[in-house]
Parts: C-alpha cells; sequence; structure tokens
C-alpha cells in the first residue's frame, strides 16, 4: 500500500504532511516518542508508514528527508478534477475515488469544485480530457 491511498483529495494528503511535519519537530522536544507516534498518525498511517521507511522513525532528520521525498510526491501526482453541485463528504470522497482507481489504475488525487448550477452530476476532467455527466447537460440536450 502507497502512503497516498489512504487519501482521497490533495487537502487531505497536505494535512498528513502536516502532522508530519510537527512530528519530526516533536521528536527532537519529546521523551516518549511512542506518544507522539500515536498522537499525530492513524493506525492505518502508521502501518503506512512503517512499510515506507522501517527502523527510521525515531530519528528527526531521516523523518525530515521522507517529508521532503513525500512532499515532492504530493505536487507530482495526477488529479482528477470533479465540478460537483454540493460539497462530496469524506465518504462520498472515498466511494468516488474507489470506483475511478478501477479505471484509471494508479494513485491520484481527487480535486473538487463546487458549481450549483450543474444541479446534480458530476463534470469530471482528467489528463485533458473533459467528461460532462451533469444534469444540467441533459436538461440542455433535452435527454
Amino acid at each position: 500500500m502507497q502512503i497516498f491511498d489512504l487519501y482521497s483529495t490533495k487537502e487531505e494528503a497536505l494535512d498528513f504532511l502536516d502532522r508530519l511535519s510537527s512530528y519530526s519537530d516533536a521528536l527532537f522536544s519529546v521523551k516518549d516518542k511512542d506518544k507522539a507516534w500515536d498522537k499525530y498518525f492513524t493506525k492505518e498511517e502508521q502501518r503506512a508508514l512503517l512499510e515506507v521507511g522501517k527502523g527510521m522513525w525515531e530519528d528527526g532528520s531521516q523523518v525530515k528527508k521522507l517529508l521532503t521525498k513525500l512532499q515532492e510526491m504530493v505536487q507530482k501526482l495526477p488529479k482528477v478534477y470533479l465540478t460537483v453541485a454540493l460539497k462530496p463528504t469524506v465518504l462520498i470522497a472515498d466511494h468516488i475515488k474507489q470506483k475511478l482507481s478501477q479505471v484509471l489504475k494508479g494513485v491520484f488525487f481527487l480535486e473538487f469544485t463546487i458549481d450549483e448550477n450543474i444541479i446534480a452530476g458530476a463534470i469530471l476532467s482528467y489528463q485533458g480530457v473533459q467528461k460532462d455527466y451533469s444534469v444540467r447537460r441533459n436538461l440542455e440536450l433535452g435527454t
């Protein structure tokens, strides 16, 4: 499992990276590193992080190096842009990502734009290709 498989949106991944940065800073000042580990990461994140860097999580300088590498990865990952009428819940965003993962294969982030004018459905853009699955489009086409 890649660490970024845990996140549907770039914002979620950036939040994780912020927590990783805070954890890295805390390693220089805390005595109980296990408490810091539990404070900053969920159990699922901990499992994924242990896969990424075995034995390095108590060394702040190693964590900083990994943080830099992960930040670069976030910027390079492809994005699927979705325009929707309402902001989706985390559960719905995760479901959308799971469905798209079956087609797109690989790690990507969802980026949502809210446009109430589409009424319902979505407009999907990926690598320069746009597909309009909105109710507004169907009404305009008379279907």
